[in-house]
């Protein structure tokens, strides 16, 4: 509420250009209908998902209801139904698991090489949102990551160049990422190197992600068990989502 010369006054709609409004909208979306099994809510985006048309068919209903109930209108025209595969936050979801969107592939690949500090870091913070894509993605961004440090003087190499051209074709030729099943083997495979460790964790030779991470200087003069083992340490903690309570062969 607010006070004016007239008297204390509250909205009755969320009102646009206060700060906290996003997380209010969200917090309230997720009051209302987090707690259906079948629902996932980010900002204005509520997906609604099943294993079969008349699960979907039921959460769509209790959603609606909800809605009603709370007095909450939607845009008719933005409804999409019973689709197969959607489009969010820059990624395909289908019943074949989870593929960055292609025109985030197409922004990525049209970048041109790095004249700058400032456009490296833009370039490998795109290549930062889709991390889980890549196998040992640390030690091949290595060199560029060393390029953006403040005590290194910008001067591009043709190693760096290569870099770039690896990065884009890995993207081109990225993996659909499985669908994570709670009941299903998990099986993590690590590796390590000079610059890096990395591991992919999977379910049928299928994988679910990818993770790796820089050396520090200590940690680069590690023997190289030291090394795999660290990466064993590595893919307990990133994927501790997936393992936690669960038998994992690696």
């Amino acid at each position: 509420s607010f006070g004016t010369p007239f008297g204390r006054y509250k909205f009755l709609r969320l009102p646009f250009g206060v700060k906290i409004c996003a997380e209010v909208f969200q917090k309230k979306n997720s009051e209302l209908f987090e707690n259906i099994k079948g629902v996932k809510i980010y900002i204005d985006d509520i997906i609604i998902y099943g294993s079969t048309k008349e699960e979907h068919d039921n959460v769509l209903k209790k959603v609606l209801e909800i809605a009603k109930e709370a007095n909450i209108t939607f845009n008719k025209n933005k409804f999409q139904f019973k689709k197969e595969k959607i489009k969010i936050l820059g990624h395909v979801i289908s019943n074949e698991g989870i593929e960055i969107d292609p025109n985030r592939k197409l922004a990525i690949e049209a970048m041109p090489e790095p004249e700058n500090k400032k456009a490296l870091l833009r370039f490998l913070g795109m290549i930062k949102y889709v991390n889980k894509f890549i196998l040992n993605l640390s030690a091949i961004t290595a060199p560029l990551r060393e390029l953006t440090k403040d005590d290194v003087e910008w001067e591009w190499k043709p190693i760096h160049s290569k870099c770039v051209l690896k990065l884009k074709k890995l993207l081109t030729n990225s993996p659909i990422l499985a669908h994570y099943d709670e009941n299903g083997p998990i099986t993590i495979q690590t590796d390590a190197c000079n610059e890096g460790i990395g591991c992919v964790i999977l379910q049928n030779n299928r994988p679910i992600a990818y993770a790796s991470r820089s050396l520090t200087k200590t940690e680069q003069r590690y023997s190289i068990i030291e090394k795999e083992l660290l990466g064993c340490c590595f893919s307990m903690e990133r994927f501790l989502y997936y393992v936690y309570g669960r038998e994992v062969e690696i």
